[in-house]
């Protein structure tokens, strides 16, 4: 158990330690140099990913032999989904964050690298094997959501946005979601494999790069419409 203890310690530390905190969008964020309408794309974008989020975990569910672990999962993925009280989904929470931005969900037209960001997530989840997928949606994507809108709180509140509208961001902030558990809890049921540590730290750093490249194309683009605006 120790020794276990010690590696995720050291997953940690890559995770939080990692290139991808360093990259523009969040920077950016930190700064407070993100206007609400850079927002108002950087979240249309976003739903795409958010809302095929059940997919990945599903995903997992696809590649995962473990009856138990497959229960556990179609569990969150009911809980995830609203259960009997739809609106409650996630995803619905986002919709309802994005029409206060004065956005049209069935309006928003995704460019190609976001679609990209969603075809490699659902890729990387559903075409290897257990311990590759859980670790990560695990280590790479749920591990860093508390600290990710955290800063994408504080860079919102900078541009004028009412911290009322934050629900989504803040209950992410807050709460361990329980698939988040079932999954950290999958991924070491595969500890006693041999490269269990360099799988993991594999998965975690595919996980923080794609999402740094789907973030540096964010504020890319974000830079193309104020030039836009400045010089239409």
């Amino acid at each position: 158990m120790l020794v276990i203890s010690n590696q995720l310690e050291q997953l940690n530390y890559l995770k939080d330690n990692h290139a991808f905190w360093n990259n523009s969008l969040l920077q950016a964020a930190q700064s407070g140099a993100l206007t609400i309408k850079d927002y108002r794309y950087i979240w249309g974008q976003y739903l795409l990913y958010s809302q095929n989020f059940t997919r990945y975990v599903a995903g997992v569910m696809a590649v995962c032999e473990n009856d138990y672990y497959r229960a556990c999962l179609s569990e969150n993925l009911w809980e995830e989904s609203g259960g009997c009280k739809l609106e409650e989904r996630h995803s619905e929470i986002f919709r309802k964050f994005l029409k206060r931005l004065d956005i049209n969900p069935l309006k928003i037209e995704y460019a190609d690298f976001t679609r990209i960001f969603v075809q490699q997530y659902l890729h990387e989840t559903r075409c290897s094997d257990a311990l590759w997928s859980s670790a990560l949606l695990s280590l790479g994507t749920e591990a860093i959501v508390p600290r990710m809108y955290n800063i994408f709180i504080q860079g919102m509140l900078k541009a004028g946005i009412p911290d009322e509208w934050l629900y989504f961001f803040h209950i992410h902030v807050e709460c361990d979601d329980r698939h988040a558990a079932t999954l950290r809890e999958l991924l070491c049921s595969f500890n006693k494999e041999s490269d269990w540590f360099e799988r993991c730290a594999c998965a975690l750093d595919k996980a923080l790069t794609i999402r740094a490249n789907f973030f540096e194309n964010l504020y890319a683009a974000c830079l193309q419409q104020q030039s836009n605006f400045h010089f239409g």
